[in-house]
């Protein structure tokens, strides 16, 4: 663990919070990096100062101190709690840290999750993947198409990037898995409720499975959370396949939209009776039906698109 882990932890995730400060968004945490940065003062240090001595550095006004203050006061109560979630398979990993996944640090920069709770293989982030989503309720031709996508990545060997819910997400990594192919979760439920399925406990104990949250592990159902993290499943991937999404609402659907509006490629499962793949293709969505071979070409596609900078592919 990075020296600047742990207060990253304390600063941004709520863990060992023993008063009522508000945890730092990701941006006000960069953006007291750099301004103690420049005070020739490191992230680290802030466990050891004073409100005053953190006044008299100049980064942060009198209001930032008492929060960050507040903050640090549960340093300690956040080591214990560390070392609980560690003996139990629960690890975390700072922006700092050298296996903090690269797609997230470079491209969401300052919209980075500071840290990373995670269970699993940290290595599977960083390889070549392809996220899958979809709709909770799922109708006969998206749950088929969620299947299809999950056999493809097992086939290109290509990690698939999904989120856990229940519907299109969890048909798509418990395929990819049953073909021997490698997942990365990112839940909006707790970690460690994310990993008591048994499917995803037996991938863990093989090394083909990687549970990713910037929520502590124990933190309940977010909606807020369940769409950041749209953002993170989207970013960690060489490409992007929705299987079904409702017109005009939903995570799967607001999700898509904004990659596309961001000018990333996005592939709609062509389905005519879905209204909402009908509008994201409307929108730019690229078409592709549930043929196996045509799904696999644009995996392998992909790979060749991020290595030559090719983003819409």
């Amino acid at each position: 663990m990075h020296a600047d882990t742990l207060t990253a932890v304390v600063l941004c995730t709520g863990l060992g919070k023993v008063y009522s400060a508000r945890p730092l968004t990701p941006r006000r945490f960069y953006n007291l990096t750099a301004a103690l940065a420049k005070c020739g003062v490191s992230l680290a240090a802030l466990l050891s100062l004073s409100p005053s001595e953190l006044l008299q550095t100049g980064a942060v006004s009198a209001r930032e101190a008492a929060q960050i203050s507040a903050l640090v006061a549960g340093s300690d109560r956040a080591r214990r709690q560390l070392e609980d979630l560690s003996h139990n398979g629960i690890g975390c990993i700072g922006f700092a840290d050298m296996n903090y996944p690269v797609r997230l640090r470079y491209g969401l920069r300052r919209e980075a999750p500071p840290v990373l709770f995670y269970a699993g293989n940290l290595s599977i982030p960083n390889k070549n993947t392809v996220a899958v989503v979809g709709s909770r309720r799922v109708g006969a031709a998206g749950a088929a198409f969620a299947e299809t996508a999950g056999c493809a990545s097992a086939a290109c060997e290509m990690a698939l990037v999904t989120g856990a819910a229940k519907g299109c997400d969890t048909i798509a990594a418990q395929t990819a898995l049953q073909r021997g192919g490698q997942v990365v979760l990112f839940p909006a439920v707790s970690l460690r409720q994310a990993v008591k399925q048994p499917v995803y406990r037996q991938a863990l104990a093989q090394n083909r499975l990687c549970v990713l949250s910037a929520c502590a592990p124990d933190t309940a159902f977010s909606a807020y959370y369940a769409l950041t993290r749209n953002r993170y499943i989207y970013q960690n991937a060489n490409c992007v396949f929705v299987c079904e999404s409702e017109a005009g609402k939903g995570g799967s659907y607001s999700g898509a939209r904004q990659w596309l509006a961001c000018g990333k490629a996005v592939y709609i499962f062509s389905n005519p009776n879905c209204a909402g793949n009908r509008q994201l293709i409307d929108l730019g969505g690229l078409p592709v039906p549930n043929q196996m071979c045509a799904v696999r070409q644009i995996m392998r596609q992909s790979v060749t698109n991020e290595k030559t900078g090719d983003a819409r592919g």
